[in-house]
């Protein structure tokens, strides 16, 4: 190895550590976002009420918060479609765990979860 070749490696070597020290540096520093969750249709939603369709809503949670969506629940359908924005802050790095759920609305009894990711 001649010793320009050896001078690149290291100055190679040095520009690699400064990236690696500089990724993790940001990674100990939380930046705040705002996440946006855009639900736009549900597709072929199991029937939970006795008709043989739901009352689907959104339910969507991120951070300890939650987003329980019941005042636009579509009713008697299985193909909901939503077409609606959610917005949520968090810190980066952060809690990452985004939980959309569909849940069945009943008046006189308990909601039922249809699905979730």
């Amino acid at each position: 190895m001649t010793p320009q070749s050896q001078r690149c490696l290291l100055s190679n070597e040095s520009f690699s550590e400064a990236l690696d020290n500089k990724f993790f540096n940001s990674l100990r520093n939380q930046t705040s976002v705002a996440v946006r969750l855009y639900v736009i249709r549900a597709m072929a939603l199991q029937p939970k009420d006795f008709g043989g369709t739901s009352d689907p809503y959104v339910v969507a949670s991120l951070a300890g918060r939650q987003i329980k969506d019941i005042e636009h629940m579509h009713q008697k359908t299985l193909d909901p479609e939503i077409f609606r924005r959610y917005d949520f802050d968090t810190k980066l790095p952060g809690p990452s765990a985004l939980k959309i759920g569909i849940w069945d609305y009943n008046k006189y009894q308990s909601h039922e979860l249809i699905g979730e990711t």
